[in-house]
């Protein structure tokens, strides 16, 4: 389970800080990887309802899912134990090779397995970067002034799918599926720049050398929910809130799509308009 070290309050007569410069490389780099993010979501699941419909959007949907479920816990431990910057810049490396690599391999053959083995990967590799993202933050601004921080990167993720839908829906109708993994590649490779900026002078955690096993660590956060019961319930809340959204939205919305004949690009306005949904209602909240 990764730990966040926030920046301490200011001190009394000293003015509230904001590391706007790193705050504005953290939201670039992440505008940009999750709207190729979610270009790919989309693509993906397209081009898994025309190869074999309902099972195989299903097949990758979980090849998708089920690494970066499990590989999150791993991957806070991990982030824990080497840092967020060694543990981004190197799983987000790979990242970006696997993608260009997964574009390559999508032009020279139609078939199902590439996209479930891509899906794998990718799935796995965002599980382990996922804690080391959300530990940035608080490290860039002082207490008092999080808030502020915060809005402006929930913002881009809302706004992230608005933009992401309709490009990986105009891709595949341009370029196919290679061009979306292509986008999203090049959205990581920008997020891989901005990470190095952002996480700049983030030194690797002193070792323990008596300290418990990453796999024992990887049990903090069961361990955290078993003794809070308000935590607990949150989760499983969020846990509800996720699975009624996922399922159909990444499977149910192609199949239908595909069998009413209305397009990827019903798809694409579906999702976004969720998303517009989402972002409306932060805003009067």
């Amino acid at each position: 389970m990764a730990t966040t070290t926030p920046a301490p309050p200011a001190p009394p007569g000293a003015k509230p800080f904001v590391d706007w410069p790193r705050v504005s490389s953290l939201v670039v780099g992440q505008a940009a990887v999750q709207a190729g993010s979610f270009a790919l979501l989309i693509a993906m699941s397209w081009t898994a309802v025309q190869l074999g419909g309902r099972g195989a959007v299903t097949a990758v949907t979980l090849a998708a899912t089920l690494p970066r479920a499990l590989l999150l816990l791993f991957g806070g431990a991990l982030t824990d134990a080497l840092g967020p910057r060694a543990v981004l810049l190197r799983a987000t490396s790979v990242r970006v090779a696997v993608l260009a690599a997964g574009a390559v391999v999508t032009v020279t053959t139609e078939s199902l397995w590439p996209l479930i083995a891509l899906a794998l990967v990718d799935g796995a590799l965002l599980g382990l970067t996922g804690p080391a993202s959300g530990v940035l933050l608080p490290r860039l601004a002082s207490q008092e002034q999080l808030g502020r921080a915060n809005s402006l990167f929930s913002m881009v993720l809302r706004l992230a799918p608005i933009a992401g839908s309709p490009l990986g829906a105009w891709l595949v109708v341009a370029g196919g599926l290679p061009g979306a993994v292509a986008a999203a590649a090049i959205g990581c490779a920008v997020w891989l720049g901005c990470a190095a900026h952002v996480t700049h002078g983030m030194t690797r955690p002193a070792r323990t050398p008596q300290g418990p096993s990453l796999l024992a660590r990887s049990g903090d956060g069961f361990r955290l929910l078993a003794a809070h019961p308000r935590l607990r319930w949150m989760f499983v809340a969020c846990f509800c809130m996720d699975l009624a959204f996922l399922w159909p939205a990444e499977v149910a919305l192609p199949l239908r799509a595909a069998d009413r004949g209305w397009g990827i690009g019903a798809v694409a306005l579906v999702l976004a308009a969720f998303s517009a949904g989402a972002l409306a209602s932060a805003a009067l909240g």
